[in-house]
């Protein structure tokens, strides 16, 4: 019998243990209170409006859901005409191309949305800060499970307040990854849960986590690729028991069922694909399991050599996975491949702002210390991954992580999170020690190392957190920045989207570059023949042909014919920002081009830098190539210090011809009669190149007319604006006939 002082440390340990848990549980819900506040900012601030282009299909789909009901996504295919405004005219399947968990969430918990007053509109923009604090939650409960209150406390501060786990799950950027990444971070926590309890409720509820990412991201694959690795090497170096096996493969086959049952995966990723890659993983570890506890018997396997022969099966199915690879049989995404490899060969997917490689530079800025602790884990989760698979599969992703968020800046979202949980879990290992007696010793060694730890990282971490709010609070939805990357708000877009909406006739067609089809037609409710989605490569190349085509009939051909666009309702769009100047100020003539962007090196910041891709994906330009289209400029500042400008060779007669560079210079020709907006452009227009402006001699460049593409107007607003220097957004609307 333990004595009466035994029993009083033994309750003293227990109440500071008890302590702790109050303590974690009160840091957290602070910590959620303002990740939240700071991801709403952007929404409070400018009521509610859009971020960039997929929030707006997001905005559409949800808002058809609301209307027509959540079965309603099962008709959003071509053969329901409400899709047809998309793509025109073919339609856009929006079932087979996109995923259905973040409109199918939005719309079922509209009706709780729609009690506070809020529109659809409203509330899409308001979700992404609720996904980011269901992360903040998730992974917290994640990083406790494995490693206790103080780590899984660092963990919530990393996913709250980093950049790089604000950055798509800031209001007004409604966007699949937020929503997939708590499914993740919970789907590992039950996994754990069942592993120990071994409660076949925590099997089916892991199941249906693991499932619901495959209806809500396109990273399911890696996700289903690091777990089912993870699963199927865990038997070689821990013992399942038979009840263990039976609810890991009850957990992986729900998974994979009910991820084919959503329309966008295919049936056959079940025996080709990262889906099959899952449940031949839980039929790994249910066979291991009849052998390990002696359920079936085979012929020369026993006890003792059992789990030699797993490990040389592994090896063995590695080997066979990596043929498989090698040669085609096991399907992986070219776009899951260029993540790994920052490999591109496809000029539509390298011209994705997001597939863009960052500079460890920029990966610090958006991780901070998280990112070294981030790789101390990796030894941690691999030496404890031995008894703990959960650990194994995070200590993989977390390599995975520090491989992709460097070859695309679209995965920083998803490996920021994993790096915040890996953060929390580099000091599992003091963690465990801390607390080896289950119960909580303040004055223990190992305990005022995790807590000094956990304020030296906190520290250390601050700055970042700095960074993450500045980035919060400087979001500004891109329509009313103009769609261009300023920090000035600017209504260029909103003149051309509300003059499409109210002017233009029922029934038009938008003829536009594919980074504008969403905002466009779930804004005005017009047609446009391609959008963000880029799933139909052939139309979105026949779109680049006709904006660099040299000859205006290959234009018309193409819209007229290929895109069977109608007679007198179809119109084209382009964009960029000008710069006006006045040489004198009492002169009546403006010399006007593009404005040039030192901090990008281009000549423009919209449809003009964009151009290169549209060269290269309609096949007027390989892959790497520039000219004979576009030169590289100097530009020389007044310190001495030069910068090179990409730039089109204006003053070649081939490229002024190209009709995208065509239709500039004659819009800004046009623009003092066709101008829209509160900027005075009154006077004559020359186009020039701006690099000639700065060297004193600006030359203009030739009037082309063009007989069936006509300004109709010019949507402008000021960035900057001087009587003898306007800098200002122009959306060009012509008509073609």
């Amino acid at each position: 019998m333990p004595s009466k002082k035994a029993k009083k440390k033994e309750k003293e340990y227990e109440l500071s243990d008890k302590l702790l848990k109050i303590i974690s549980v009160v840091a957290l819900i602070v910590i959620v209170v303002l990740g939240v506040y700071i991801r709403l900012q952007p929404a409070i601030k400018y009521d509610y409006e859009l971020q960039g282009d997929d929030s707006w299909q997001v905005y559409w789909v949800s808002s058809y859901l609301v209307k027509h009901g959540l079965a309603a996504w099962f008709h959003l295919d071509r053969s329901n005409p409400d899709t047809h405004i998309f793509w025109y005219p073919w339609g856009q399947d929006f079932k087979y191309v996109d995923f259905p968990l973040i409109h199918m969430f939005n719309a079922a918990t509209y009706p709780l949305a729609s009690l506070f007053g809020l529109s659809i509109k409203q509330w899409v923009s308001i979700t992404p800060a609720i996904f980011g604090g269901l992360m903040i939650i998730a992974g917290y409960l994640l990083v406790r499970r494995l490693a206790g209150d103080i780590p899984a406390l660092l963990a919530a501060i990393f996913l709250a307040f980093a950049p790089g786990t604000i950055e798509r799950t800031v209001s007004t950027f409604a966007e699949k990854q937020g929503l997939a990444i708590p499914l993740m971070f919970l789907s590992f926590y039950f996994l754990d849960r069942t592993l120990e309890k071994k409660s076949i409720i925590e099997s089916i509820v892991t199941g249906i986590m693991l499932g619901l990412i495959g209806w809500s991201w396109g990273g399911y694959q890696p996700i289903y690729l690091i777990t089912g690795f993870a699963l199927a090497v865990s038997p070689a170096f821990y013992r399942y028991n038979y009840r263990q096996g039976q609810l890991v493969l009850i957990s992986t086959a729900i998974a994979s069922f009910l991820a084919v049952l959503n329309t966008t995966i295919p049936f056959t990723e079940l025996f080709r694909g990262s889906v099959g890659v899952l449940l031949v993983s839980g039929v790994a570890v249910f066979l291991a399991s009849l052998i390990y506890d002696s359920k079936i018997k085979l012929p020369y396997i026993n006890e003792k050599n059992a789990m030699n022969i797993y490990r040389i099966f592994i090896v063995i199915l590695i080997a066979v996975g990596l043929a498989l690879l090698f040669t085609g049989q096991l399907t992986i995404s070219g776009r899951a491949l260029h993540f790994l490899t920052g490999k591109e060969t496809d000029p539509l997917g390298a011209s994705v702002a997001e597939h863009q490689p960052q500079s460890l530079a920029e990966v610090a800025r958006k991780t901070g210390v998280m990112f070294i602790m981030g790789l101390l884990f990796i030894p941690v989760g691999i030496y404890y991954g031995r008894r703990n698979m959960v650990l194994l599969s995070l200590s993989l992703a977390t390599i995975i992580s520090l491989i992709v968020i460097f070859n695309a800046a679209y995965l920083t979202q998803f490996s920021s999170s994993i790096l915040s949980v890996a953060g929390g879990l580099a000091i599992t290992p003091l963690s465990i020690r801390a607390t080896r007696h289950s119960s909580l010793k303040l004055k223990d060694t190992y305990m005022i190392a995790l807590l000094l730890v956990f304020l030296v990282a906190t520290a250390s971490f601050l700055p970042t957190v700095k960074l993450g709010v500045a980035y919060a609070k400087a979001v500004v939805p891109s329509p009313r920045t103009g769609m261009v990357s300023i920090s000035v708000e600017n209504k260029a877009w909103y003149y051309a989207l509300d003059y499409i909406k109210n002017e233009l006739p029922e029934g038009a067609v938008i003829i536009s570059w594919w980074d504008y089809g969403y905002i466009i037609t779930a804004y005005t409710g017009k047609a446009t023949v391609a959008d963000g989605a880029t799933s139909n490569g052939t139309q979105i190349q026949l779109l680049a042909k006709a904006l660099t085509a040299t000859d205006e009939n290959e234009t018309i051909n193409i819209i007229f014919n290929d895109f069977k666009a109608p007679k007198n309702k179809t119109y084209l769009l382009i964009f960029d920002v000008f710069q006006s100047i006045k040489l004198d100020e009492n002169s009546t003539v403006w010399y006007t081009g593009p404005l040039i962007n030192p901090y990008t090196g281009t000549e423009g910041m919209g449809d003009i830098p964009k151009s290169v891709w549209m060269l290269r994906i309609g096949g007027r330009l390989g892959l790497r190539e520039l000219q004979p289209y576009f030169t590289i400029k100097q530009l020389q500042f007044t310190t001495g210090q030069q910068v090179p400008i990409l730039a089109p060779d204006w003053l070649n007669e081939n490229v002024s011809s190209v009709m995208i560079y065509r239709l500039f210079i004659n819009g800004i020709y046009s623009i003092n009669q066709t101008a829209y907006g509160p900027l005075n452009l009154s006077g004559q227009h020359y186009f020039v190149d701006p690099i000639d402006i700065y060297l004193g001699n600006p030359i203009p460049i030739n009037y082309n007319a063009t007989e069936h593409i006509v300004p109709l107007k010019i949507f402008v607003d000021p960035i900057y604006d001087s009587p003898t220097n306007k800098v200002y957004v122009a959306v060009f609307l012509f008509e073609v006939r």
